[in-house]
């Protein structure tokens, strides 16, 4: 071996072996990195998730009891709308069961009855009713109850015969008093018996707002009679005849072009005009004429006579078909024979013999009116000549044949006292206030519109020229018609 060094270079191992090692190597270190930095993500992501949702679950928790401890706050304070509006918020952030909710909106529904708010409260009557489903027989009579309670209030009479009728049949659909149900087509329009009852009720608040400054008791009267007059179903059909009528004439009307006209469109000005003027004068009387218990007391106090019972008697008489027959009546009263038996024996009158003849209405003191015979004067007079327990000494020929009068009682004039005539008293002084409202408010629009009337030349004489300066005063000169 020599010993001179060997300098030689490193061979160089194979290319494409050694880049292999390589390139796997700093796959798995990135890999390895990937995971840990992953995992480190996860666990940031998962706390933090944890504490959004465990503080969530805090506010949440805070927002449903704070807002029920608001809403019987309010409740108890008389402040109904709010305490509704907060309950509300609470029964959609709380989500109870079924029959909770169902008693929470019954809540609501009473909070905004008493808040005088009565569609509203319907609507959550009803949502407490599809809520309860039938469940709690108790809660469904509460809720019923309440329901019928908001259409009375509202006036909607025609509403709540239907809404009785369907709490009331087991099938209301089959009763005729569905909502639904169609009571008049016009080609392919149909009416049903909601829209009836709504076109209805139109008219009589239309009818209502024609007597402004009523009372909430004269209002609820009104409704009453005119639905009461409605109840009976010819009475109904002639309204739906009639609204029917009205759509087809006016569709009529419409296709011939009517409505483009000049005539129609200075009616409908005119029309407008009047009702505008008629809306205004109902919402000013309504709220000036207002009437006070101490207006009742002077107005019954000054107006005495007008509530004093005046003098009357009470009447009874038989009915024969001849004169003969009635003068053979006479005769056996005469005789001792009591009325009374006689009536019941001969009387042709069967609203009043079985009654010993004796009529309900009584004869008052002035007019001249009888009962059960009409108008006579010359026989009021007779009448009240007699003493209690007298007969006319002859018969009366009257429209149903010839009648024998007896005076029963006689009863003198008496002063009535307030309270037995309050209601009486009110709706009159009522009706004096507007009265008064009316012809005020009219003076002080013709003040403030400076309003001037020129009688004279309607009939060509003399007129009073108005002219007003730049102060604001009015002036007038007399003109005279010009001389042709």
């Amino acid at each position: 071996m020599s010993d001179t060094p060997q300098f030689r270079l490193p061979q160089r191992p194979v290319t494409g072996q050694r880049d292999g090692r390589v390139v796997i190597l700093i796959v798995l270190v990135l890999i390895m990195i990937g995971i840990q930095l992953f995992g480190m993500y996860r666990r940031g992501v998962f706390s933090a998730q944890q504490i959004d949702h465990s503080s969530t679950r805090r506010a949440d928790r805070w927002s449903v009891d704070g807002l029920k401890s608001v809403a019987m706050k309010l409740e108890d304070r008389n402040l109904m709308s709010a305490a509704a509006e907060a309950w509300s918020e609470y029964l959609t952030l709380a989500a109870p069961p079924a029959n909770e909710a169902a008693a929470i909106e019954l809540r609501i529904g009473k909070l905004r009855q008493t808040a005088g708010d009565f569609e509203r409260a319907l609507a959550a009557l009803y949502r407490a009713e599809q809520l309860a489903s039938g469940n709690d027989q108790k809660l469904m009579d509460q809720i019923g109850d309440r329901i019928r309670e908001c259409f009375q209030a509202m006036g909607r009479y025609g509403d709540l015969t239907r809404e009785t009728a369907a709490r009331t049949s087991l099938n209301p659909a089959q009763n005729g008093l569905s909502g639904g149900a169609v009571v008049a087509q016009i080609g392919d329009d149909k009416v049903t018996l909601a829209d009836f009852d709504r076109l209805v009720q139109e008219r009589i608040d239309a009818a209502i707002a024609a007597r402004p400054g009523a009372s909430p008791a004269e209002i609820d009267l009104m409704r009453r009679q005119i639905e009461g007059s409605l109840a009976d179903p010819k009475a109904r059909e002639q309204q739906l005849q009639e609204i029917v009528t009205a759509r087809v004439l006016a569709a009529e009307a419409r296709k011939a072009g009517l409505h483009e006209s000049d005539a129609f469109r200075r009616e409908l000005l005119m029309i407008s005009e009047s009702l505008l003027g008629s809306r205004l004068m109902s919402r000013v009387v309504g709220e000036r004429a207002t009437v006070t218990p101490a207006d009742v007391e002077r107005f019954f106090a000054a107006n005495k006579d007008r509530y004093t019972e005046q003098a009357s008697a009470k009447i009874a008489h038989i009915v024969c078909a001849t004169k003969e027959a009635a003068d053979e009546v006479l005769a056996k009263l005469d005789a001792g024979e009591s009325f009374d038996g006689l009536a019941k024996a001969y009387s042709m009158d069967a609203a009043t013999k079985d009654k010993g003849g004796v009529l309900d209405s009584p004869l008052t003191e002035s007019g001249d009116m009888v009962p059960g015979v009409g108008k006579n004067a010359d026989l009021h007079a007779a009448i009240w000549k007699l003493e209690a327990g007298a007969v006319l000494p002859e018969p009366q020929e009257s429209a149903k044949g010839w009648e024998v009068i007896k005076l029963l009682e006689k009863r003198a004039a008496r002063e009535i006292k307030l309270d037995d005539v309050r209601d009486e008293v009110e709706a009159d002084v009522r009706d004096a206030r507007r009265q008064e409202v009316a012809q005020q408010y009219v003076q002080e629009l013709m003040a403030t519109h400076r309003v001037q009337f020129f009688p004279q030349a309607l009939t060509g004489g003399a007129r009073r020229d108005s002219r007003t300066s730049d102060d604001g005063r009015t002036s007038e000169a007399a003109t005279q018609p010009a001389k042709k």
